[in-house]
């Protein structure tokens, strides 16, 4: 079994995570050693496509895991906050920099208080900050 992780730097371009709809409740689920963002985008997504007769939902998340992340830029996710899944940002190690994140809900209603967990670091400086999207995310 290979267990090796990839190095990954972003430089104002943007990279895009399509959520494996092959079988239906499947999350897709990355592994990075680090991730260096500047002026980039990652936008993680379902497939705006139907494959077979499985149709692309918000049953279908992502979850990025890296050990760190530095640098500069946006992450575009998706949530379904009234049954608290969405795609999750999950950094191991020490996190630098700052970011913006971009919501998309399925616009289902959650119960009031209830919260939903995005973005999981294991220490540093990061600061994570909600974007406003002009349009549809």
């Amino acid at each position: 079994m290979d267990t090796s992780k990839a190095d990954v730097s972003l430089e104002n371009s943007a990279w895009t995570i399509i959520a494996d709809i092959t079988t239906t409740n499947q999350n897709t689920r990355l592994n990075l050693a680090n991730l260096a963002m500047s002026g980039a985008n990652v936008i993680m997504m379902a497939e705006p496509v139907t494959r077979s007769s499985v149709t692309a939902s918000a049953e279908n998340f992502t979850t990025l895991t890296t050990n760190t992340l530095s640098g500069n830029g946006n992450f575009y996710m998706r949530t379904d906050m009234a049954n608290h899944q969405s795609d999750q940002l999950n950094v191991t190690g020490q996190a630098t920099g700052d970011f913006k994140i971009f919501v998309t809900d399925t616009g289902a209603s959650p119960a009031a208080g209830d919260s939903l967990t995005l973005v999981t670091t294991g220490g540093g400086d990061a600061a994570f900050y909600v974007g406003q999207c002009r349009r549809r995310c």
